[in-house]
């Protein structure tokens, strides 16, 4: 039985990075890997990224406290993996933690990539490409060369979920569209910088756009970005025909695979930048493609109602099968059988 110990599985977003995994504990336990939390025996550390990055400190602070951590929690010679779980293909915080490292991870994965390794060295805001450029913290990695050590982990947000594939032919839909999205956001701040002004530059664009619909087109949002419950968000979102999902801190978000969960088509900025495993992200398949500055928003969403019948069953059918095959459970338990397997002096035995 190979043993893994996640050190620190409470803290800020570890227990969502590692979730996809032990959600399926018994599958891998059927195949000889077990995870552990507490304890001196094991085989090797998995350690998340809140272990090792400090975003409410200044960067250089985060960094120093991640070598610092990483010290603590690893033992002198034991083997460990570092994972990036942040929303975003974003490294900030990460990256530079594991380029200063003396002793080397076996590997680093993280959830999604830039598909352009270019991009990591073009500045933007947070390290987020999607974000306006005009940025107090024009945040790039001055040297990609070791970029090449990041690879994907096999998991991303929709990895976090578990949909429940509700009839929708028939259901009542007198929703045209979904648009209760956070904007004009809580005060958020990232190593000493403020990040809710990208956050919310970006959304209200979308929000600018539904406002120029045609009166007839009816569209659920939220009131002066009041959160209503949430029996009565999904309420609404069940009663919808169009779901639409803009960036936030990341690209992706489980409103997307909840879309075709409730029978809806989901429309989204352009997601072609990305590579992450799985990505049922397929344009004009499993979703429709927007332009970053949605200014092709609402002639996609008319042109989407306009034979509606059709056009729901074709995009929500694709997403729910390609949701069902990429993220089947014994796709991501033999992937990482398969990693570990390849590791020098690893086995599953």
């Amino acid at each position: 039985m190979l043993t893994i110990k996640i050190p620190e599985i409470d803290k800020h977003r570890n227990e969502t990075t590692f979730r996809p995994w032990l959600s399926k504990w018994e599958m891998f336990r059927d195949i000889g890997i077990k995870f552990i939390f507490e304890g001196k025996r094991f085989d090797m550390l998995w350690i998340g990224q809140a272990s090792y990055m400090l975003k409410s400190k200044l960067h250089t602070e985060s960094v120093e406290f991640g070598l610092k951590n990483l010290n603590r929690l690893v033992p002198l010679g034991s083997d460990f993996v570092m994972f990036d779980g942040q929303d975003s293909a974003s490294l900030m915080g990460t990256y530079e933690v594991y380029k200063r490292l003396d002793n080397k991870p076996l590997k680093f994965l993280k959830n999604s990539l830039y598909k352009n390794p270019n991009d990591y060295t073009r500045p933007s805001p947070h390290g987020r490409t999607y974000w306006d450029k005009n940025s107090e913290i024009n945040f790039h990695l001055a040297d990609r060369a070791q970029l090449d050590g990041v690879e994907l982990s096999n998991t991303n947000w929709l990895s976090t979920v578990t949909p429940n594939w509700f009839r929708y032919k028939g259901a009542n839909k007198d929703i045209d569209v979904f648009a209760m999205f956070g904007c004009e956001s809580s005060e958020n701040w990232e190593f000493s910088s403020r990040t809710d002004f990208y956050y919310d530059h970006h959304r209200k664009k979308c929000l600018n756009w539904l406002d120029m619909l045609p009166k007839n087109i009816k569209v659920a949002r939220l009131n002066n970005g009041i959160k209503v419950p949430i029996e009565e968000y999904y309420s609404l979102m069940s009663r919808s025909k169009i779901v639409i999902a803009p960036f936030g801190y990341g690209e992706m978000a489980p409103r997307d695979i909840e879309a075709a969960s409730i029978g809806a088509i989901l429309v989204k900025p352009d997601m072609s930048h990305l590579k992450s495993n799985p990505f049922p992200y397929i344009p004009d398949k499993t979703y429709v493609p927007v332009k970053w500055d949605y200014s092709d928003l609402n002639e996609t969403i008319l042109n989407l109602l306009e034979n509606y019948a059709y056009n729901q069953e074709f995009f929500v059918e694709n997403m729910r099968q390609e949701y069902a095959k990429q993220y089947a459970p014994q796709k991501l338990v033999m992937e990482t059988y398969n990693w570990i397997s390849k590791l020098e002096g690893y086995g599953t035995t």
